[in-house]
């Protein structure tokens, strides 16, 4: 990902993260292989991911791939072609993502708490690679980030539908009959059009940017390994993150309906603005004579509509608990209050936020912020912003807090306060206070 997507947007592994013990050398090597060995097939016009340079931190080294001019620090691996590794994280991992390393468009990954069997985790290095892949390809794709702190993700009715949608779908890719497919996908077509006339044009626009973006490259990910499809009828929770990776679901349930439908349509993509994938299939869809009779019953429908109105009102207590939580939780805590000018988000992980309200969010693994005093990084651990304008996010951030620290070393020299460990990395220029158990750093 790069431009604005590369600075503020990191993706996790589909998996869910979860502890586990960090591969060992062998184990690494054994993701690489895998790797290259599904990155020989034929997986999407003119992409070739066994030559994409690929880097991967697996919880005690840092491995990189076919890169031209490996950064100072990795050192060639014995027995291994164009396969090199460096002693602890490296700087430039820190989410799975797109970017540039030494100034090679470069895919990264953090596959250290994710227990996935080797060739699910090669295969998400392979999905990183599409999205070097995209860059170059499809320069016009790509989501506004911006859009996911606003979406209406509490509108119970419009989750209703979309839940509706998704069961379509699901039924569209479950039947063998071409018929039966074609009538269930123009159903959850009708649907989503119902569906958008209620969302904002950003949050429309959204949705689509995402489902081309990760939907694709989740669809070439889980094709390089004969994963079905992702998209289940129970669909995913309210949150504003989770219509995110709903979206790489979805993108990729598209994908798969038109390969069914039109073998060709891969070469409709790239255009500007780009075509949609929900536009391609609805146009193929259009004028065809369908199945009839693919629609839900009005207990399906009211069943949808009481399980989005019982989730979205879990979902808005929810937020309360996480915010107590994390303020009670025991130990040190760190208050960073901004001065002239707020700091502003450098980068952030969209797969681990919780909108608390428009004015405070808690990133839950990955945040960056910084401004004219310096810069403070927060990984592998919770952090919260209260924001200084409109935007919870990116109208600057007037608070930062990150609790549950043992007592963190804060040292103050030439007018810079540093802070360095516990996952968290700060060189800012301002004042140190401590009272009690908060640490409080007052820029200028």
């Amino acid at each position: 990902m790069l431009g604005l997507t590369s600075l503020l947007l990191a993706v996790l592994p589909a998996a869910p993260a979860l502890v586990a013990q960090p591969p060992t050398p062998s184990a690494a090597l054994q993701i690489i292989q895998a790797f290259q060995r599904i990155a020989t097939q034929e997986l999407w016009p003119e992409f070739k991911p066994g030559t994409t340079p690929v880097e991967f931190f697996d919880g005690t080294n840092t491995y990189l791939l076919n890169h031209p001019s490996p950064p100072e620090g990795f050192r060639p691996v014995a027995g291994q072609q164009s396969v090199y590794v460096f002693s602890g994280q490296h700087p430039t991992v820190r989410a799975n993502t797109g970017t540039a390393v030494n100034g090679v468009p470069t895919a990264t990954a953090d596959l250290s708490a994710n227990p996935s069997p080797t060739d699910v985790l090669a295969a998400l290095l392979l999905h990183e690679t599409f999205h070097v892949f995209e860059a170059k390809r499809y320069p016009k794709w790509g989501a506004n980030e911006v859009t996911l702190f606003t979406y209406p993700a509490g509108n119970a009715e419009l989750l209703a539908l979309r839940r509706l949608e998704s069961a379509a779908l699901v039924r569209a890719l479950a039947t063998s009959g071409q018929k039966a497919a074609d009538c269930w996908a123009t159903t959850a077509m009708d649907i989503r059009s119902r569906r958008f006339s209620g969302l904002p044009p950003d949050a429309v626009t959204y949705e689509r940017s995402v489902e081309s973006y990760e939907g694709l490259a989740e669809y070439v990910e889980f094709k390089a390994i004969g994963k079905p499809a992702a998209l289940t009828a129970e669909d995913f929770p309210p949150a504003q993150a989770q219509v995110r990776q709903r979206a790489y679901a979805t993108g990729q349930a598209f994908a798969l309906l038109l390969d069914r439908l039109d073998p060709t349509w891969k070469s409709r993509l790239g255009g500007d603005p780009p075509v949609s994938l929900d536009e391609l299939l609805t146009g193929r869809l259009h004028g065809m004579t369908v199945a009839t009779g693919c629609d839900f019953t009005a207990e399906e429908t009211e069943a949808a509509r009481l399980r989005s109105r019982r989730d979205v009102a879990q979902f808005a207590a929810g937020l309360s608990r996480h915010k107590e939580e994390f303020l009670a939780t025991p130990g040190f805590r760190l208050e960073v209050v901004a001065g002239k000018e707020p700091l502003w988000p450098q980068a952030f992980d969209p797969w681990n936020v919780l909108i608390l309200d428009n004015k405070e969010v808690l990133h839950t693994r990955w945040l960056k912020l910084g401004n004219g005093s310096g810069e403070i990084e927060i990984l592998g651990r919770s952090a919260l912003t209260e924001a200084s304008g409109s935007h919870p996010l990116f109208n600057g951030v007037r608070q930062l807090i990150v609790a549950g620290l043992a007592e963190p070393k804060v040292t103050k020299a030439g007018g810079k306060v540093t802070l360095d460990g516990q996952g968290i990395k700060a060189t800012l220029a301002g004042s140190v206070e401590r009272k009690s158990n908060v640490i409080r750093i007052q820029l200028p």
